[in-house]
């Protein structure tokens, strides 16, 4: 019915992951329903994951470059690698 392969199980797990690595039955549940109908539906799921992946790596990035530029906003001559 809903035309999932067993193969993707895990494919299926990442993209219904909210990030901690655990898929609740409220998450589960959600997700399958928006998964239902063609492979359109999958693959935008798949690019959805991949977006939280990015956004999340890129909030890491963002907090690692601002405690660098308040070093060098203070003029810690080490921020440089001095």
């Amino acid at each position: 019915v809903m035309e999932l392969d067993i193969h993707d199980a895990q494919q299926v797990f990442y993209m219904l992951d909210n990030g901690d690595g655990l898929v609740s039955p409220t998450e589960f549940v959600e997700g399958i329903l928006r998964l239902k109908g063609s492979a359109r539906s999958q693959d935008v799921m798949r690019i959805m994951h991949f977006c939280r992946v990015i956004m999340d790596d890129l909030s890491s990035l963002q907090a690692g470059v601002g405690g660098v530029d308040c070093q060098l906003t203070k003029g810690d001559p080490m921020a440089l690698g001095q």
